[in-house]
C-alpha cells in the first residue's frame, strides 16, 4: 500500500525537488503525494507516481481544509515547506507573519483534527538565532530571532514541539543552513548572494556581491556563512521523517541540521578554481553596508555532534564541491 505524503512548498526549489528524491532514496517503499502551492506545483517527474498537484491558499481555512480533502485521502506524512523568504517577510512584515506562522498554526491544526500522529516535517531556518551568540552554536542555545521571519520559524518551533507533546503530531523542525548553489532566479533572502555569486558566472552572466569592495577585500575572508548543498538538505528532508521520535529530547523537536562553514573569500576561489578567471571576473563587488551588517550577524559555526548523532548527513568534499554539483546539474539541464 501506497504511503501518502503531503508537501506544502511544492512548486518552491526545495519542494519541487522533494518527492522526487524521496523516491530516488527509498525505491524500496511506494509513495504517492498530495502536492501543494499557491500556484499549482509541478508533478514528479519520477515514472509510475501517483501525485495531486494543487493550488491552494493556506492563509485561508478554505486552502487548508481543501488539501486534506483530495482523492489521495489522507496524509502518513506532511512537509511543511511553504512560506516566504526572509527579506519578503521584512518588507511586508503583516503578511510574513500570515504566510510563515499563521498558515502553518491552521495546517498544524487541520492535521490534529484529521490525523493524529502524522508525521510533521517542519522547515525551518538557521535565522531564529540573534543577539549575542557563542562562537559555536550548541543544540540547545537559545533562538532570539531579530527579524519577522526568525521569530515565525521559532514560533511554529515551539509548536511543532507542544502539539508532539500532547500527541497531535508527532512532528520535528529542521533549521536548514544556508542552501547553496541555488538554481533559478534570486530569492528575496539577505543571503541570496551566497548562491548568485557562484550560479550566474558559471552561466556566463555577471552577479552582484554586496559584501566587500574587490575580491582582494579583507572582508571577504572574515565573513563566514553556515551552507549546504541543496542534495545534501534533501536528503536529509528525507531522514527527518524516519528518525524515531524518542531520539529527540522531550522539551524541542527542534535540530540544527548539519552544515559546514565557509568564507566569501573561499567561495570566489572555488569559483576560480572550478571556472577560472574569467569567471570571477563576472563578480562585481557592489558594497552594501546594510547587507553586510546583516550577514555579519548571522552564526557561522554550529556543532553537528547532536544531528549527525540521530542520523542527519554532512556534506563531504568542502565548497568546491557545491560548486560543481551546480555545474553538473547545469550540464544535466542542457541534455533534457
Amino acid at each position: 500500500m501506497a504511503t501518502t505524503i503531503l508537501i506544502t512548498g511544492a512548486g518552491g526549489f526545495l519542494g519541487s525537488l522533494l518527492a522526487d528524491t524521496i523516491v530516488k532514496l527509498q525505491p524500496e517503499n511506494t509513495f504517492q503525494f498530495i502536492l501543494v502551492d499557491v500556484n499549482t506545483p509541478p508533478a514528479p517527474k519520477s515514472s509510475g507516481v501517483k501525485s495531486v498537484c494543487l493550488a491552494a491558499d493556506l492563509t485561508k481555512c478554505s486552502g487548508v481544509d481543501s488539501i486534506f480533502r483530495t482523492e489521495l485521502g489522507l496524509p502518513k506524512v506532511i512537509y511543511s515547506l511553504h512560506g516566504i523568504m526572509s527579506k519578503g517577510a521584512e518588507d511586508n512584515w503583516d503578511f510574513g507573519f500570515l504566510v510563515n506562522f499563521d498558515s502553518t498554526r491552521a495546517l498544524l491544526d487541520k492535521a490534529k483534527e484529521l490525523v493524529r500522529g502524522v508525521k510533521f516535517v517542519f522547515a525551518s531556518s538557521v535565522g531564529v538565532f540573534g543577539g549575542k551568540l557563542p562562537e559555536v552554536v550548541m543544540p540547545d542555545t537559545y533562538p532570539r530571532p531579530e527579524s519577522n521571519y526568525g521569530t515565525a520559524k521559532v514560533m511554529c518551533e515551539y509548536l511543532v514541539t507542544e502539539y508532539s507533546r500532547k500527541g497531535f503530531i508527532d512532528g520535528r523542525a529542521v533549521r536548514l543552513p544556508t542552501i547553496t548553489v541555488r538554481p533559478g532566479a534570486p530569492a528575496a533572502a539577505t543571503t541570496a548572494f551566497v548562491s548568485g555569486i557562484i550560479r550566474e558566472p558559471l552561466q556566463g552572466l555577471e552577479a552582484s556581491c554586496p559584501i566587500g569592495k574587490s575580491a582582494d577585500d579583507p572582508i571577504l575572508e572574515s565573513t563566514l556563512l553556515w551552507i549546504s548543498s541543496p542534495s545534501t538538505v534533501l536528503e536529509n528532508f528525507v531522514i527527518a521523517k524516519d528518525i524515531p521520535a524518542e531520539k529527540f529530547p522531550k522539551y524541542s523537536r527542534a535540530v540544527n541540521l548539519p552544515g559546514f562553514t565557509v568564507s566569501v573569500k573561499e567561495q570566489v576561489e572555488a569559483l576560480r578554481k572550478v571556472a577560472g578567471d574569467e569567471a570571477v571576473k563576472l563578480i562585481k563587488f557592489e558594497r552594501d553596508e546594510v547587507c553586510e551588517r546583516l550577514v555579519g550577524t548571522f552564526p557561522a559555526k554550529f556543532d553537528n555532534e547532536f544531528a549527525c548523532g540521530i542520523g542527519f548527513k554532512v556534506d563531504q568534499g568542502g565548497f568546491e564541491a557545491n560548486v560543481r554539483e551546480f555545474q553538473e546539474y547545469l550540464a544535466a539541464q542542457k541534455k533534457t
